[in-house]
């Protein structure tokens, strides 16, 4: 329960999880300006897997673009696309497997494809192929697929091996892919913590993001999670950070004072991280109360709304807190009453007051 929490917390919170296709940036060869690929009907898709054999590379690479605007109606070049994946040139290579994940007919084959392509020689489609599996990370976890899903194991020990590329956007791709993933990503907890001390930025926010489906498996992860919320300036390795400190079950006695001194110290979406955190730990969390109360008497509705789903969680101990929510009911618009109006009356049924007092 706690790994679907911090699922729906990341990505209300995070905002950056979704992937980025990066492929029509990558430079070829030849230095295309751009692609702007005409045809994206079903009736294009016949001329578009014949263009995929072109002499013209530039002809290759709009072709498979093409089909990955067309997606999942041209399945029928899916394995043409697997075809010119060995394609000599690497932009038309990377536009491919950007392609594979939107055209796939059988999961496992086209996981097993990508997966191979891991190894390819250019860091441009390496990144991309890693892209690719993040997309399908999305799509397994969106739609329920677990056909998908499961297919989606054979990539974890590969995209770990990944995280240790020389590449800088290979890693970052890699490690959000993990993160995408969300299942099974036990033999990758190691190559995850040492990515925490990542030199790039993105690669630690998505470490940290990715250890946080992990759960309890991830507790060895907590003395370097508590360094980044000490040392890191980045804000979004620090939400993800202190978001998979909520899941992982550790010991309230190390990781309630650290949430509650964020909570007092931080703004906007790190301090909504802490307070949800700190929600998970119910009325273990009970020291925090001060600290909460304090988040009622601003102004910011979200924290309000966070701070008193909290304190309804935490439960009796956290009677001292009624006063204060309720003035801070007073303060919130009409269209977000009723959320804090209903952690107000659970919080006050446990800690044995009637709705009227």
């Amino acid at each position: 329960m706690k790994t679907v929490l911090f699922a729906i917390l990341a990505l209300a919170l995070g905002g950056s999880v979704l992937v980025a296709v990066y492929v029509l940036s990558i430079p070829s060869k030849s230095g295309w300006p751009g692609i702007n690929p005409v045809g994206l009907t079903k009736a294009d898709i016949p001329g578009h897997v014949q263009a995929l054999k072109s002499p013209d590379p530039e002809a290759r690479r709009n072709a498979a673009v093409a089909l990955w605007k067309i997606g999942h109606q041209a399945q029928e070049a899916d394995a043409p696309l697997r075809e010119a994946l060995k394609d000599e040139e690497p932009g038309v290579r990377a536009a491919v497997a950007m392609a594979l994940a939107r055209t796939r007919t059988e999961p496992t084959t086209t996981v097993s494809t990508l997966v191979a392509a891991l190894k390819d020689e250019s860091p441009s489609v390496r990144s991309q192929v890693a892209n690719s599996l993040a997309e399908l990370g999305l799509d397994a976890n969106k739609n329920g697929d677990a056909q998908l899903a499961a297919a989606l194991q054979e990539a974890v020990v590969p995209l770990t091996a990944a995280l240790k590329d020389r590449d800088d956007e290979v890693r970052f791709q890699a490690t959000a892919a993990l993160g995408h993933i969300q299942k099974g990503l036990l033999p990758a907890r190691a190559a995850l913590l040492e990515a925490l001390r990542d030199r790039d930025v993105r690669v630690r926010q998505r470490a940290a993001y990715a250890l946080g489906f992990l759960g309890r498996d991830a507790q060895p992860a907590l003395p370097a999670l508590l360094e980044l919320l000490r040392k890191d300036d980045d804000e979004m390795v620090r939400f993800y950070s202190v978001s998979a400190l909520g899941t992982m079950g550790a010991s309230p006695a190390e990781v309630v004072p650290v949430l509650s001194e964020l909570v007092k110290t931080s703004k906007g979406e790190v301090c909504r991280a802490a307070i949800m955190s700190l929600s998970m730990y119910g009325p273990q969390a009970k020291d925090a109360v001060p600290a909460l109360i304090e988040v009622l008497k601003g102004q910011d509705v979200e924290l309000i709304k966070a701070t008193g789903e909290a304190l309804a969680k935490i439960g009796a101990d956290a009677k001292a807190a009624i006063p204060a929510l309720t003035a801070a009911l007073q303060q919130v618009d009409p269209k977000n009453q009723d959320q804090v109006q209903g952690a107000l009356r659970r919080l006050k049924r446990a800690a044995g007051e009637s709705e009227g007092q």
